[in-house]
């Protein structure tokens, strides 16, 4: 059983809105639902769990009331509430799942931020086909640009080769049971750990890197989210060209 954790626990205040970002609308229909819709489409995924901040619960529920029986009945899905780091989030993510849906050891939580609604079937079926034989798996793009590391913030410390550096995305992948021996290693609080790539690092666990998409952005601030309305427009207009 594959179970799609959707992060949508942060409050977005990059984006200087009163909403979170995950409820703020994109061509007409809130990011959150967009991105819901992908994971009811994927035939690789059984059930969807959403994390959210306590206070959006209700809302989000209602939100999901919105959209047509025939994709909102496709799969089970549920909303919980999130926790006070993403760490925490995808802890309650887990044993939710588990209470929930009955996901097992051998089960695999799917995690995705709720912010990247540019997220394809594609890149769904890939990842979880991925997770044949592997610990961990994440989506990944080649950085475009060189990335430097620096020790006080001011000088340049090293330059690591351009061919090696990756940009994290999700979906990132993992199976119940060793997720849950990796989060009791590491406090719910800890700051350092901000996904699946970092809490794996912890054991010396290397999760196999799947291709993600430039397109798969992370919605942080304004502009992104007019980046993803370009995009769409662009999708329509290239299948109104196929018809």
């Amino acid at each position: 059983m594959v179970i799609a954790g959707l992060v949508a626990g942060g409050s977005g205040t990059r984006m200087k809105q009163a909403m979170p970002k995950q409820f703020m609308e994109l061509a007409g229909e809130p990011v959150l639902l967009r991105t819901l819709r992908v994971f009811l489409s994927a035939e690789e995924i059984d059930a969807v769990l959403i994390a959210v901040p306590k206070e959006w619960t209700g809302y989000t529920k209602e939100l999901l009331a919105t959209l047509p029986e025939d994709v909102r009945g496709t799969k089970r899905t549920e909303v919980c509430q999130g926790g006070t780091s993403r760490n925490d989030t995808v802890r309650i993510l887990s044993e939710e799942a588990v209470l929930r849906f009955g996901a097992t050891d051998e089960d695999i939580l799917l995690t995705h931020d709720a912010v990247r609604p540019m997220v394809s079937l594609s890149m769904i079926s890939d990842t979880v086909s991925a997770m044949e034989g592997a610990y961990a798996v994440t989506a990944a793009i080649p950085s475009g640009d060189t990335v430097v590391l620096s020790a006080d913030g001011k000088r340049v410390s090293q330059v690591p080769k351009r061919e090696t550096v990756y940009r994290i995305q999700t979906p990132q992948l993992i199976r119940f049971g060793l997720l849950r021996e990796l989060l009791a290693s590491v406090p719910a609080d800890d700051a350092s750990v901000t996904d699946l790539c970092s809490l794996c690092e912890r054991k010396g666990i290397k999760p196999v890197l799947v291709p993600g998409s430039f397109e798969n952005i992370k919605i942080t601030v304004p502009t992104d989210l007019a980046f993803c309305e370009a995009v769409l427009r662009e999708r329509v207009r290239e299948e109104q060209e196929n018809v």
